[in-house]
């Protein structure tokens, strides 16, 4: 993270319970920043705030307000708009939610592999827009070559996955928790993909595969059995309150019609 707190950069921080993403908007608040200076100068003295550099947006602000940061994300980090030279954007879900965007770094709690798919589109969304001439990100970031979205795993004492109680009504944990499986797996834990080829066979392999994809360990398997036994717990809720069709309904239930009397 040193380059963060020297260079210009954009970026993005999809956190999932409300008290994360405040507790995040929180300690970014509480760093180093550098003083905005004009472009003519090169002192990075910090101060004690980010002076506009900082921006928390999730759906539990008002309307108007959230209405009006939307607008500016899209106006600071849109294709055609005047890239900031730095801003941090701590934000939730609705960070998947079509916005057309384009962010340097991104830090993101761990979440099913569907919803990190659709976050690491905003990362370097517009590099074949602006083309290879285009100097739009800082140098310490083009060394890598590459866009990279580095994931938060939250683990118990023993390093084993474990899903905070604030996340367990966002999506089912054995997504979550196939997720962080996969990663587990690979070489220093790091999962190189080419997008959008990659996309299709990620997803099919964790949602498609499901009952495959939990034989794979007993945690799995538990997480695996939960999810099927909710799933039919919400579908018999579902068809007990569903309203049939008149086709569906017994003649015998229907409403009579009454011809009107004879005058």
């Amino acid at each position: 993270m040193p380059p963060l707190g020297r260079a210009g950069w954009s970026a993005s921080a999809p956190r999932s319970p409300p008290l994360s993403r405040a507790g995040a908007a929180r300690r970014w608040r509480a760093r180093p920043w550098p003083t905005p200076k004009p472009p003519t100068s090169t002192s990075t003295t910090p101060c004690p705030g980010p002076a506009g550099q900082l921006l928390l947006l999730h759906a539990r602000l008002p309307g108007h307000q959230r209405e009006a940061l939307t607008r500016l994300t899209r106006e600071r980090l849109g294709s055609a708009g005047e890239r900031p030279a730095r801003l941090v954007i701590v934000t939730t879900s609705l960070l998947d939610m079509s916005l057309d965007i384009d962010v340097d770094v991104m830090v993101s709690d761990l979440a099913s592999l569907e919803k990190l798919l659709q976050r690491l589109g905003r990362l370097w969304r517009f590099e074949n827009l602006w083309g290879t001439g285009a100097d739009r990100r800082p140098a310490w970031l083009r060394r890598q070559g590459v866009p990279r979205l580095s994931i938060l795993q939250p683990t118990d004492h023993r390093g084993r996955t474990l899903i905070p109680a604030a996340w367990r009504t966002l999506e089912p944990a054995l997504f979550t928790h196939a997720a962080a499986g996969r990663l587990a797996g690979l070489p220093q834990r790091t999962l190189t993909l080419t997008l959008p080829d990659d996309v299709q066979h990620l997803v099919e392999t964790v949602h498609a595969g499901a009952a495959e994809l939990a034989r794979t360990s007993p945690d799995l398997t538990q997480h695996h059995t939960a999810y099927q036994s909710r799933r039919r717990s919400e579908e018999h809720l579902s068809a007990l309150h569903l309203i049939p069709t008149w086709r569906d309904t017994p003649r015998s239930a229907r409403p009579v019609r009454r011809a009107p009397a004879a005058s």
